[in-house]
């Protein structure tokens, strides 16, 4: 029995869609792993942001007005 050359093309086309959609939910999945380990490791403190204040006495203590 003769096989078309597309229909070997098409299963090849199969295979990759869904090594591409297992890669992405593996992207997706370490995403999100490390996003939980983040929020355990910092115990949901949030980042410090200097405030304006700080950030003025700051640069006046590099080179004052």
């Amino acid at each position: 029995m003769v096989v078309p050359d597309w229909i070997g093309r098409a299963l090849g086309r199969r295979q990759q869609r869904a090594r591409l959609a297992a890669r992405k939910v593996a992207r997706e999945r370490a995403a999100v792993q490390g996003a939980e380990r983040w929020a355990q490791e910092s115990h949901g403190e949030l980042p410090v942001v200097p405030s304006q204040g700080d950030l003025i006495c700051f640069n006046a203590a590099i080179h004052p007005c």
